[in-house]
């Protein structure tokens, strides 16, 4: 089978986990992280728990990758319980609870977490993402007026929804992969060569090598949906 033919779903690519104690994080009612307090200050000044936050989400990710959901619960969600809610290290837990969420297919909790941080996306993420982040999971759950909704914002002044083109979807993907949020960036990439309506798109080497990155980052070759022999190079 052929890469471009073999694009799996990632959010089906885990289950089990513990969604009711990521769901209840403080702040997840959808209220936005202001951006009059994003204190890079306060982050300098607060080794510690940037240190603290780096390891836990390394953590979170190999127990995501083994399968391992409640233990990467309580890493990401401890981080939240010494951190504040207007700094990058807090902002960034939040983007990982909304992936792993987002992975499970606890859609709404996920939007929940992305309608908090969307306008303030820390470094090198943009509004953009955050905005076809939460476009994304409303086409999941088959809501398709809040998807055209959110897609509209996307060009604002023509007031149509606007899906983005292979361009763009490789481009968030890659800010998303750089993130390290490899649930978003695997589906992002996977939109990318679904939306080669011409079946005219050839994927780069980099390409490839990231998006079967992405896919192995959160799940084990031998995981639920993924197998390594469905994708082919040649």
């Amino acid at each position: 089978m052929s890469f471009t033919n073999a694009v799996a779903s990632p959010i089906n690519c885990a289950s089990n986990i513990d969604v009711e104690s990521l769901k209840d994080w403080p702040g997840q009612d959808g209220n936005e992280l202001g951006p009059e307090h994003n204190d890079d200050t306060e982050d300098n000044d607060s080794s510690d728990t940037s240190r603290v936050v780096d390891t836990a989400i390394t953590y979170a990710r190999e127990c995501l990758r083994s399968e391992n959901y409640i233990q990467a619960t309580l890493a990401l969600r401890s981080v939240l319980e010494i951190s504040k809610p207007t700094t990058t290290p807090y902002k960034m837990v939040v983007l990982q609870i909304a992936q792993v969420l987002y992975v499970t297919q606890e859609l709404k909790a996920s939007t929940d977490c992305m309608l908090g941080v969307y306008r303030v996306m820390p470094p090198p993420l943009s509004t953009i993402d955050g905005i076809c982040v939460i476009a994304r999971s409303y086409e999941q759950l088959q809501s398709n007026s809040m998807a055209r909704f959110w897609w509209k914002k996307l060009n604002p002044a023509l007031g149509v929804p606007i899906r983005p083109d292979i361009c763009l979807w490789e481009a968030m993907a890659d800010r998303l992969f750089d993130a390290e949020l490899y649930v978003f960036a695997a589906d992002f990439y996977a939109q990318a060569m679904a939306a080669d309506v011409e079946q005219q798109f050839v994927p780069s080497n980099r390409f490839r090598y990231r998006y079967l990155f992405a896919l192995l980052a959160f799940v084990e070759p031998q995981g639920p949906t993924l197998c390594t022999e469905q994708y082919s190079f040649g």
